[in-house]
């Protein structure tokens, strides 16, 4: 009966937090109180020492620096792609791509773009982008929401350049373990690609235009999350970010090649380099001096030559160019520069073969300074900074500065972004955007962080003891992506789902004898379908679009494809259960 009582009392913070977000209380209130009676419970009913549980809430917030400085990052790159007009340049290409052909609209825009996008910032960001363009184009709004939410789970078990899975189970596995993880958590989300996202189409889509557009379909799915799974061989932080950005440029290609006459599009082509090579030639024609009017040597007045007077006054129009960005657009390269930069540099910290990322993450202290009992903070060469024994218990907590990609590249790109589009003067409103978005999320993350650490103190495992004796091997399988949706769901987070219940599967994995990196998969793939049913993604994409239907309805339509989902994880729990 103990076990039952244990179960009650761990999940009892988590059901007030469920029953708090379903009568409409935001965020910002629920987590801090299901933070607070998680506290209270492990205090009370576990009788955990209270000094322990204290060091676990400053772990908790100093954990939620990476996820903040994360958020604030991809706010700002996101803020500046939208003040330099590159987000709408990008829009316009995909809607021009598509040429009013439903499907390919629909990939492209809900499937492609939100997964460069995920892969560049996450956090929710590629819904809230998605489904106002759907929406532009004609879509119904609730629909769209619900295509962009199913959809966007497929791109999510590495999110914001691996964020769920180095930091998510940070701790966990070593390197080489966790890239093992994340090769598994895709495979599974390469096959469930080949049924979910048809399903979220649907919504949009009728069923016949998806089956007229089958191949257009099949080069979206293959080229983003095909080439995902491929770099998930040997990276666990580039997988979304690559395959989204290989996947968007193969997909427009494709779609603009079929859906555009071969003739007219090598027209196309050809236009494009001639209006790129135009723009040097007229500026250096503009530079060209006007051709002066000889001086009559008498005082009557010179004959008018119309001709000769317009030439005059277009040269000396060119000699001085207006501003208009309309008559003068910028050229296409300052357009791609934003996520053309965000990728080589992810790619420059991250891959393996440059093997500059340990240098990035190195914890070798240079300085120490001793807090009192609260604990001892050190600063190391690579500008990582830590707190170490808190509260005089074996707990600590690191941000690593240069390579979670919050200052480089977020932050590095969109500055650079508004000087190349000469708007460095925007800097201070760009910061002012970004930190008004910014200061809304930053104690729900910091509540939810709080909230994980609390559970990985011991509560986690405390109440899933008793599930495990009661399950076995084969209902540990099924319970498992169970977990990670949950997590999802409370939190909006694949990274908070792994940090909350990511320590039970290892739990887990000793008690039952099974292989701790694939129950880590599946936690991972359980926490990525939990997206389209989490109520702050809801919240956020209806807001967007500017929609109040309740969020119990969004969840009607999401849950059938999160239960498709949910199949396929446990097709693929039984398979590496076998192995």
């Amino acid at each position: 009966m103990a076990g039952f009582w244990d179960v009650f009392f761990g999940l009892a913070p988590i059901g007030l937090l469920i029953a708090l977000t379903f009568k409409g209380l935001p965020t910002s209130t629920t987590l801090p109180v299901a933070a607070i009676a998680l506290y209270l419970v492990a205090l009370i009913y576990f009788k955990y020492e209270a000094n322990l549980m204290n060091a676990y809430v400053v772990k908790g917030l100093g954990d939620s620096l990476t996820t903040i400085a994360i958020v604030f990052g991809a706010i700002c790159l996101f803020e500046a792609l939208k003040m330099t007009g590159a987000l709408d340049w990008l829009t316009s290409k995909l809607r021009e791509f598509s040429r009013g052909a439903q499907a390919a609209q629909v990939f492209l825009i809900a499937w492609a773009f939100a997964y460069l996008i995920e892969g560049c910032s996450g956090f929710g960001t590629p819904t809230a982008l998605a489904a106002p363009l759907l929406v532009e184009m004609g879509y119904d709004p609730q629909a769209a929401v619900v295509c962009c939410l199913v959809m966007n789970t497929l791109a999510t078990p590495f999110g914001a350049a691996g964020t769920p899975i180095w930091f998510g189970l940070d701790g966990l596995a070593d390197d080489d373990n966790l890239q093992i993880v994340g090769f598994w958590a895709q495979a599974v989300c390469l096959t469930a690609a080949h049924a979910v996202p048809l399903l979220a189409a649907a919504a949009l889509v009728p069923a016949s235009a998806l089956a007229s557009s089958w191949r257009t379909i099949a080069v979206c799915i293959y080229s983003c999350a095909g080439v995902a799974f491929a770099v998930s061989a040997f990276s666990y932080e580039l997988p979304t970010l690559l395959g989204g950005g290989v996947g968007l440029v193969v997909s427009a290609l494709y779609v603009k090649t079929t859906n555009t006459p071969p003739d007219k599009f090598l027209k196309e082509i050809v236009d494009s380099l001639r209006s790129a090579t135009g723009s040097f030639r007229d500026r250096a024609l503009a530079r060209r001096e006007p051709t002066r009017v000889d001086e009559k040597d008498d005082d009557r007045p010179a004959p008018v030559d119309l001709v000769r007077e317009e030439s005059l006054i277009t040269m000396e129009i060119e000699e001085n160019p207006p501003d208009d960005d309309e008559e003068n657009p910028p050229p296409t390269w300052k357009y791609v520069f934003p996520l053309a930069m965000v990728v080589f540099f992810l790619t420059l910290t991250r891959f393996p073969i440059i093997d500059i990322k340990d240098e990035l993450k190195s914890q070798r202290p240079k300085a120490r300074v001793r807090l009192g009992s609260l604990g001892e903070f050190w600063l190391s060469s690579a500008l990582v900074v830590g707190l170490s024994d808190v509260y005089r218990e074996p707990v600590s907590t690191t941000f690593e500065i240069l390579y979670v990609p919050a200052f480089l590249p977020f932050f590095m790109v969109s500055v650079a972004t508004l000087y190349v589009f000469g708007m460095i003067s925007q800097t201070p409103l760009l910061l002012k955007k970004t930190w008004a978005r910014t200061a809304s999320v930053i104690l729900p993350i910091a509540s939810a962080l709080v909230l994980a650490s609390l559970m990985r103190a011991g509560v986690a495992a405390d109440l899933s003891r008793p599930m495990m004796s009661s399950f076995g091997k084969a209902g540990w399988i099924l319970v498992t992506p169970l977990f990670g949706v949950l997590g999802s769901f409370f939190s909006g987070s694949t990274t908070v789902s792994n940090l909350t219940f990511g320590s039970i599967q290892l739990l887990a994995a000793d008690r039952l004898g099974l292989n701790k990196l694939h129950l880590l998969a599946l936690q991972t793939v359980g926490a990525t379908i939990g997206n389209c049913i989490c109520l702050q993604n809801i919240i956020q994409a209806k807001a967007v679009v500017g929609l109040t239907t309740l969020e119990s309805v969004f969840i009607k339509h999401t849950f059938k494809p999160a239960l498709l989902f949910v199949g396929f994880a446990w097709i693929w729990g039984f398979i590496l259960l076998a192995l």
